[in-house]
């Protein structure tokens, strides 16, 4: 194994737990019997109940590649990943559930892949379902200019992504380093649900690129993910998020141009859906009444990132988002008439 410069780099792989006893041990067994042979351990668990942190500081205390952290309160999968980057060592970092299977060569493939390429600010693995392996569970996505999500259907080879998924993100250190906000990776008002793309953005707007290395393949669990999605609590973040990333990342006259079009068309699929799901669609005008309340943070945000991190001007990413927010729109409303 080959790296450019001849070293092998360090690698932080960071592992957020809350409550994950069903899949903590398969996931860190799977990561100890990595080929990669320079690599680093940071657990953070997010105050868990079920005896999952017990458990792994028994399972692993003693070994010196691992960290364990341990948070006195329930913060979230944001703060928990903002956490472990803290006491992060590497010259890459990886954000990994804690409810995936990594092969053993998947790190070698990707670090290979970064290495190769300096333009390459972040990637993401081949992930394949933990259940059925033959079935791809994401290999990056993209978005239309309202920031609705499309995954990438390509496998076969190296491809730039608009946003690798946080369920497996490998981040160059230099480059997280130019696209930090207020010295974090994460934006703490996520809280969870598109923290991934606000990161990939920023990481983009420094200037750097995004892709799925195919050859890299972990596999990943999603029940512990189906338990909060499509829940009033996904609605809300995913909605407010949503939105929050357009007014911090866009430029003045896209930002002029899509976020008025995306509150309308969020207001309007809230008010036409209400009797059929109320507490969603309560849920996503909390939401936009949240970034009325706070937009004067998200304000600040926005001027940070233009001020600090913006190297590139909005094509950058706008050639990689599709144009399909009309399809989206033309879908809602004829799925309302159809429901009288």
């Amino acid at each position: 194994m080959v790296y450019e410069g001849g070293g092998v780099p360090l690698v932080s792989l960071i592992i957020s737990n809350y409550n994950g006893i069903k899949y903590v041990k398969k996931c860190l067994e799977s990561c100890l019997n990595m080929s990669y042979p320079n690599y680093e351990i940071i657990f953070v668990d997010d105050c868990s109940t079920d005896g999952s942190f017990e458990f792994v500081k028994e399972f692993l205390g003693s070994n010196s590649r691992v960290k364990i952290i341990k948070n006195e309160e329930n913060m979230g999968y944001v703060n928990v990943n903002n956490i472990g980057f803290k006491h992060a060592n590497g010259d890459y970092i990886v954000f990994l559930n804690n409810d995936t299977e990594v092969s053993p060569l998947w790190l070698n493939e990707i670090v290979k892949v970064m290495e190769a390429d300096p333009t390459i600010g972040a990637a993401q693995p081949k992930i394949l379902n933990m259940r059925n392996r033959k079935r791809i569970d994401s290999l990056g996505a993209f978005t239309d200019p309202l920031g609705y999500v499309y995954p990438n259907l390509v496998s076969h080879e190296v491809r730039e992504v608009l946003f690798a998924v946080g369920t497996a993100i490998i981040v160059r250190r230099s480059a997280i380093k130019e696209a930090l906000l207020g010295g974090l990776p994460y934006d703490p008002d996520y809280v969870n649900y598109y923290e991934d793309f606000d990161l990939c953005w920023r990481i983009r707007l420094a200037g750097h690129r995004i892709v799925c290395v195919p050859t890299s393949v972990i596999y990943h669990d999603t029940r512990m993910r189906s338990r909060y999605d499509s829940t009033p609590f996904w609605t809300f973040h995913i909605t407010k998020n949503q939105i929050m990333n357009m007014l911090k990342n866009y430029s003045l006259t896209n930002m002029l141009r899509y976020v008025p079009l995306l509150l309308i068309l969020e207001s309007a699929k809230a008010f036409i859906f209400f009797r059929s799901r109320p507490r969603h669609n309560i849920s996503v005008l909390k939401a936009i009444l949240w970034i009325f309340r706070n937009l004067r943070s998200i304000w600040k945000k926005r001027l940070m990132i233009n001020r600090s991190i913006r190297k590139v001007n909005d094509s950058a990413i706008t050639q990689l988002m599709e144009n399909c927010n009309f399809i989206y729109l033309y879908r809602m409303f004829k799925q309302a008439i159809s429901k009288g």
